[in-house]
């Protein structure tokens, strides 16, 4: 088998990994590099609300409108959230072995988000530690354990984001501290980006190219 793959074709790694990333510009850890403008060929455009570099960065929702820095980032989905406000929240059920030790999952949480929960055939088949896997984001697949944007979130919030994974439906942590405490801690989803009033939008005819390996980002096809 050796001798076989040493006969094959050459092929680079480097080209193959750079050819499926396109990381966002960061202007600190790549200098001597300029960042793309909005209407340059190769530009990148995502459809999640908030990103890594929002991480720390002050966060208020009034009336269903998100902003970050103070700046508008998204509003909330009203007639969604209608729907998921009533959704039960998951459980939280350590296996029998730790709760005849009075072990909780939260005790755990450090550890098993890397050697169970969806890592085990067992753990996902009776979904043990359900809430504590989704937050430590090694959630059982198709779980939502997310508070949902609805609520005083919806109405009212002012606080820091705290971590976050840049996808929609992706992980994101919240805190009414800077800090970030453990105990202040509110967990949802990363949304979409969204406008409640489709007026304020406009259509593009400007073409546009995706990668499989990205999904939810874009890249514009041609200088606009």
């Amino acid at each position: 088998w050796i001798q076989a793959q040493m006969k094959l074709p050459l092929s680079s790694h480097r080209e193959f990994y750079r050819s499926r990333v396109n990381p966002m510009f960061n202007e600190s850890a790549q200098p001597g590099f300029q960042a793309r403008g909005p209407c340059m060929r190769g530009s990148r455009w995502h459809n999640h609300a908030f990103t890594t570099a929002d991480v720390g960065k002050p966060i208020s929702i009034l009336a269903g409108k998100v902003a970050v820095s103070g700046a508008w980032r998204t509003d909330i989905v009203s007639m969604e959230e209608a729907t998921l406000a009533g959704k039960p929240r998951c459980g939280d059920v350590p296996p029998p072995v730790w709760q005849k030790r009075q072990i909780s999952c939260k005790q755990k949480a450090n550890g098993i988000r890397n050697w169970a929960c969806k890592h085990k055939d067992a753990w996902t088949k009776h979904k043990w530690c359900q809430q504590t896997c989704f937050v430590t984001g090694s959630g059982y697949m198709g779980d939502d354990c997310s508070e949902h944007w609805s609520g005083d979130l919806h109405n009212a919030f002012s606080g820091y984001i705290c971590s976050l994974e840049e996808r929609v439906g992706g992980l994101l942590v919240l805190s009414a501290f800077a800090g970030c405490a453990p105990q202040t801690l509110r967990y949802l989803l990363n949304p979409a980006i969204h406008l409640e009033d489709p007026s304020s939008s406009k259509e593009t005819a400007l073409k546009f190219s995706a990668n499989p390996s990205l999904a939810g980002v874009l890249f514009l096809a041609v200088d606009a």
